[in-house]
C-alpha cells in the first residue's frame, strides 16, 4: 500500500501518483519548488520543501521548510534560503 499521494492539476486535467517516497516539482524557467515526502527510520512522515533554479537550474536547491508529523503533532521548521540556518520552529 502506498504511503504518499501526489496530485497535480494542469491544462489537461488532474493526475495523481502513489508511492512509498515521493518527490513533487512545480517550476518555471528560473524558479520553482520541490517537495520531498519520505519517512525516517521510525516511520515518521517528513516533508521538505526546497526553492529550485527552475528548469534552467540557475542555482542549487535551497531548503525552505520541513514538516514532521509525530503522533498527529506537526513540527514546522523554517530555514533561511541564503544561509541554510534555521529561522524558527512551530508545533501545531
Amino acid at each position: 500500500m502506498a504511503r504518499f499521494m501526489a496530485r497535480a492539476q494542469g491544462s489537461r486535467g488532474e493526475v495523481t501518483r502513489l508511492g512509498g517516497d515521493a518527490v513533487a516539482r512545480v517550476q518555471g524557467w528560473t524558479c520553482g519548488l520541490r517537495v520531498d515526502a519520505d519517512q525516517d527510520g521510525k516511520k515518521i512522515d517528513v516533508f521538505t520543501a526546497y526553492l529550485t533554479g527552475g528548469s534552467r537550474g540557475n542555482f542549487p536547491s535551497r531548503q525552505l521548510v520541513q514538516v514532521v508529523e509525530v503522533d498527529n503533532a506537526k513540527t514546522i521548521t523554517l530555514y533561511n534560503p541564503e544561509t541554510g540556518k534555521e529561522l524558527g520552529t512551530w508545533i501545531l
